[in-house]
């Protein structure tokens, strides 16, 4: 055992608790253990201190009293009654399956399991024909994506991604990965792509598809560079089957401004390891294995509002929420797309006004990932798309304009000392 051993458990506990809880709709309990949950990661985990006794979390605002109880219960005995309690119910167990399905929230999940359905097997027959169509979707990349993505792999898709916006879309195009990735996780759940240009702006008369084209080339046979150049920066062997195969191999939603998806890279992996790729259906000895199919996730926003998105969609919730609590007692409004002033009455503002846009390029960052092989490099650090001016008329009719061109900007507007993403 090491010394990091309770920390793990507490949070693996609590987490599963939280997931039953979410697959039942009751979404306050969930984000009270979820918020637990973040400040044990942020002020022990993350600094490298073990919870040896409860009395460490006593005081602390995400740990009340019943969550207390049950920490200190963890501590002196190494588990959980309630968790034995609710993870045996062949109700939850169903319903944390179902709702573990992209596209079946807990109102679908409560009418198949009142239906008779157990299983994904029960889900897949369907004879009652309750499935919404994207779970539907879903369901055929299920188990795949469900493999947690190694830090490495997401940096290869995001070569990758990077690579067609190069050579099919547009040069100037800018796409980094969010949520747990860019905070440095060994692991993540999905892909998270924020994507911009810096010739977009939220106030443009003239409309930007950059979301579209980019989605359609990800689903164009890859032939080109973009298929093999990164194959063989990673010494791995082009599959004869690459020149026709698509990065994404289904949608589940696509918008102006979102996209939901599944994708797989077009070319072998550079190890056989299980955690990065899966042997083809019918595959035999001397035979490729090939990437797994994940679950990506594309946002477009325009350049003025990206350096606040990019904070905001790095995370955690936990680090989100104080950032939004502080900037109201300095008589700011913070939120995904833009931080302004608050007007006299304490209302928010309206307006976006542009004051220029950048005509060099956006510092894309280095900062290397210890952990990682040399040749990887986080994603940028205090990223954004400079030259922009988020305009808000106070009561009274005074004009307090705030520029923001990155992420340190909305940091300095607030007095408060620059985070790294992976602090945070």
């Amino acid at each position: 055992m090491t010394k990091m051993d309770a920390n793990r458990n507490i949070v693996a506990t609590l987490q599963s608790i939280a997931d039953v809880y979410r697959s039942q709709g009751q979404i306050h309990k969930f984000h009270a253990y979820r918020n637990a949950i973040e400040t044990i990661r942020h002020e022990f985990t993350g600094k490298g201190i073990a919870i040896v006794s409860a009395e460490q979390l006593k005081g602390m605002k995400a740990i009340g009293k019943a969550m207390y109880e049950k920490i200190d219960e963890m501590l002196r005995t190494g588990a959980l009654r309630q968790q034995a309690v609710v993870s045996s119910d062949p109700t939850n167990v169903a319903l944390k399956l179902f709702t573990s399905v992209h596209g079946v929230g807990p109102v679908a999940a409560r009418k198949l399991v009142d239906a008779g359905y157990r299983t994904l097997d029960d889900l897949r027959t369907d004879t009652m024909n309750l499935l919404p169509p994207a779970a539907r979707v879903a369901l055929q990349y299920h188990e795949e994506s469900e493999i947690r993505i190694p830090y490495d792999e997401i940096e290869d898709h995001l070569e990758f991604i990077r690579a067609v916006l190069r050579t099919q879309v547009d040069a100037r195009l800018i796409a980094n990965v969010c949520g747990s990735h860019r905070r440095r996780a060994d692991t993540s759940g999905d892909i998270d792509v924020l994507l911009t240009h810096p010739a977009s702006h939220s106030t443009s008369d003239s409309p930007y598809e950059y979301l579209a084209a980019v989605v359609s080339g990800l689903k164009r046979p890859q032939p080109d560079a973009a298929a093999t150049s990164l194959a063989s920066s990673r010494s791995a062997v082009p599959s004869p089957t690459a020149p026709s195969s698509p990065y994404i191999l289904a949608s589940l939603a696509e918008g102006s401004s979102k996209y939901m998806g599944y994708c797989r890279l077009p070319y072998p992996p550079p190890s056989s390891s299980s955690s990065a790729s899966v042997t083809e259906p019918g595959g035999g000895e001397g035979l490729p294995q090939r990437a797994i199919t994940r679950r990506l996730d594309i946002r477009w926003v325009t350049a003025d509002f990206y350096p606040c998105a990019l904070l905001y969609f790095t995370g955690s919730d936990t680090f989100n929420v104080n950032m939004r609590l502080h900037a109201l007692k300095m008589g700011y409004t913070l939120n995904e797309y833009r931080i302004a002033k608050l007007s006299r009455d304490g209302s928010p503002p309206s307006g976006v006004t542009p004051a220029g846009i950048a005509s060099v390029s956006p510092d894309r960052g280095t900062v290397s990932r210890p952990s990682a092989s040399p040749a990887r490099m986080a994603s940028p650090e205090g990223g954004g798309v400079g030259g922009y001016v988020v305009g808000a008329t106070a009561a009274g009719g005074d004009e307090q304009s705030l520029e923001v061109t990155s992420e340190r900007d909305v940091f300095r507007i607030l007095g408060l000392p620059w985070t790294d993403p992976w602090d945070r």
